[in-house]
């Protein structure tokens, strides 16, 4: 048994995945990983609205759906890869056809969308499974746990508080996400007391009664993405089904894709609705659907970000306290405009290669 005290990553979602397992494969130090969440058992699931019927794996923070399972989003959520397709997920993902999809993927082919990229290959991508391969293999201890608070002594972060005990470290890496990962800040006066206004994505949705019932492979594999000339960014997503319970129901989201300092902003959703009342209407006119209905109430999508950047220096360190840093999507400088797992990943894979030169 190693006599050092370990790195702890607080949260094993995406980022907390890759960072503890790249820690764990790139240097000598023991690691330790709190995540309450289980391993999703959901691999070979294509659907994603099956996995997030699984009310284990998934809590409700403020009024957005977030992951709690180890693998975090990247284990339930729609697998979606709408942005560049990074070097480590080479081989993880795959184009999709029109084999994959159902009637609301053909409609939105028909009207400018385009087939998008998946975080699957013949498997869902899920990054907590290798953490949970180091686990077995001794390499990742795994406390299965709330966080409470860190321990500050000196300027320097030297425990975290549990609910059940206080766990001596060296370095803490908070991966919790960003609506956890201030609370914690916060409760340890790390953060001052403030309310937490993440940035994200602003989406309408039009609802669509379908004839017949959805057998597609995936519940979502086709988007369209505009452009205007004001510099405005819309993403339309066909879903084949509303959720698991509701297949005979068919769901388009437009969302606003960069909005300004990440939050909501009337004006473009204004024009969000627009662009949806458009896409009813030539619903309406195909023989596959009956009633369709455009949601007038503005939502917000499970994509919040950029909440500790006010406390935080461009690698994820937390100012004035020694051996912290934060590495999730709560330290990406502004939401992203595209489907956020790829973004995340990759920021959390850079803090923590910053973390091990420091380290060895």
């Amino acid at each position: 048994m190693s006599s050092q005290l370990p790195v702890v990553v607080v949260g094993g979602g995406t980022a907390g995945c890759m960072v503890s397992s790249h820690l764990a494969n790139n240097t000598s130090h023991p690691i330790v990983l709190i995540e309450p969440g289980e391993l999703s058992e959901h691999d070979d699931n294509s659907r994603f609205f099956d996995v997030l019927a699984d009310s284990e794996l998934t809590q409700q923070i403020h009024d957005v759906v977030q992951a709690r399972a180890l693998g975090g989003g990247s284990a339930v959520n729609g697998m979606l890869l709408t942005g560049e397709e990074p070097d480590f997920a080479r081989g993880l993902t795959r184009m999709a056809n029109e084999e994959d999809i159902g009637f609301m993927g053909s409609f939105l082919l028909q009207n400018g969308g385009r087939f998008t990229r998946l975080w699957w290959n013949g498997g869902r991508w899920n990054p907590g499974r290798a953490v949970h391969h180091l686990e077995e293999e001794r390499r990742i201890s795994i406390i299965r746990e709330e966080v409470v608070s860190l321990e500050i002594s000196s300027g320097s972060v030297v425990g975290v508080r549990t609910g059940s005990q206080v766990v001596p470290c060296a370095r803490v890496v908070l991966c919790a996400g960003a609506l956890v990962s201030p609370q914690i800040l916060m409760r340890s006066q790390v953060m001052p007391e403030q309310e937490i206004i993440p940035q994200n994505h602003y989406s309408v949705s039009v609802v669509a009664a379908l004839r017949e019932r959805n057998s597609s492979l995936f519940d979502t594999a086709v988007i369209k993405e505009i452009l205007l000339s004001s510099g405005e960014m819309f993403m339309v997503n066909a879903y084949e089904r509303v959720s698991a319970e509701l297949s005979n129901f068919g769901l388009l989201t437009v969302s606003h894709m960069n909005p300004s300092h990440g939050l909501k902003d009337e004006d473009a959703m204004a024009v969000a609705r627009d662009i949806a009342t458009e896409l009813a209407d030539s619903l309406r006119l195909c023989k596959e659907v009956g009633d369709v209905v455009v949601d007038e109430e503005v939502r917000p999508l499970s994509h919040v970000s950029s909440t500790c950047i006010s406390i935080t220096d461009g690698n994820g360190r937390v100012q004035h306290v020694d051996g912290l840093w934060v590495a999730d999507a709560s330290v990406l400088p502004r939401v992203p405009p595209c489907t956020p797992a790829a973004p995340v990943t990759m920021e959390a894979l850079r803090i923590a290669q910053i973390i091990t030169r420091e380290l060895t």
